[in-house]
């Protein structure tokens, strides 16, 4: 798959948000097969006419911690601009602890301001991890091309990230976490959309009753920090909600499982009896500057009636280049 190509950078942040670490609370099981990923320099030809990065996915089933040539399951190209800054990025392993539950990869990034080949500390840009899954379970990444549209208005690319849930070696539209759009600028730069998934109904209902405490969902974004998505500054609130009757609102919030807080500025409301995606405001400056238990919660106005939400509901983050 060739990818679109970029003015000003190719890769700077395009990892960074292909996986967070995302677990499960309780016993951790036995580690399974990981998704490994090989960023190498492509040389300018075919694939990219003024170079750039090439980028191999796949799966380490023999668990060698090398992604092999017969394990390579897709591979995608970062080309540089005619006047592009050369971006590096730098993988290593990452041992079992507070990033990675049960150890992964560290992919740092950024330009090469002082053009010496290396990503020295002080030009690192971002900083992620891909970890590996837990009982058996594996992450996934799909990296597309993103036509000129409501998510790019110029195109781009489009990444989306999870767990293979049903292990069948395919990330499915039900198992996607993350959904990231790389976006081309006007004047060659790049913007991006994360959206992340905070709370998954499927297709069920789930209804709250009550007005007084809101009704938080699941395990939320465990170990969220704000502070981590480098070079972020806009934060929007979506969640996907109805009122059972129309004279009275239902709520959505964010919630802080870590100091057990509703956060503020969050809150947005509707009486449509029909589901809406609604948006909050920019809440960026309202979000804890730490690592927090990140949930969604809902409340209804009057006991009388319910708030409902089903399907995703999604913080989507924002960053200008």
């Amino acid at each position: 798959m060739h990818l679109s190509k970029y003015k000003n950078s190719f890769l700077v942040t395009i990892i960074s948000i292909l996986l967070s670490c995302k677990g499960e609370d309780g016993a951790i099981g036995p580690i399974g097969l990981s998704s490994l990923i090989n960023v190498t320099n492509e040389a300018v030809g075919t694939n990219c006419e003024n170079g750039g990065i090439k980028i191999d996915v796949g799966i380490d089933n023999n668990s060698n911690g090398t992604l092999d040539a017969d394990e390579i399951q897709s591979t995608s190209y970062i080309c540089n601009g005619l006047d592009g800054s050369i971006g590096l990025t730098s993988v290593t392993s990452e041992p079992a602890g507070t990033n990675c539950e049960n150890g992964g990869l560290k992919i740092e990034s950024g330009f090469d301001n002082n053009g010496n080949g290396t990503l020295d500390v002080d030009e690192i840009v971002s900083t992620a991890y891909i970890c590996n899954g837990i009982d058996g379970k594996v992450s996934l990444v799909n990296i597309s091309d993103e036509v000129a549209g409501s998510n790019c208005s110029n195109g781009g690319i489009k990444i989306e990230s999870g767990i293979d849930d049903d292990g069948d070696g395919t990330l499915g539209t039900d198992e996607i976490d993350i959904t990231r759009y790389i976006c081309n600028g006007v004047d060659g730069g790049f913007d991006e959309q994360i959206r992340l998934t905070i709370h998954d109904a499927g297709t069920n209902q789930q209804g709250a009753s009550s007005s007084t405490t809101g009704f938080r969902f699941g395990e939320g974004l465990i170990k969220f920090d704000i502070t981590s998505w480098i070079g972020v500054d806009s934060v929007v609130f979506i969640p996907n909600i109805r009122t059972s009757d129309g004279s009275v609102n239902a709520f959505a919030e964010l919630y802080d499982g870590t100091n057990n807080s509703t956060i503020s500025e969050t809150t947005v409301s509707t009486n449509s009896t029909s589901y809406v995606r609604l948006e909050s405001d920019n809440i960026y400056e309202s979000l804890p500057q730490e690592q927090i238990d990140l949930f969604m919660q809902f409340r209804i106005e009057d006991a009388s009636a319910n708030a409902w939400t089903t399907g995703k509901s999604f913080l989507f983050l924002y960053r200008s280049n």
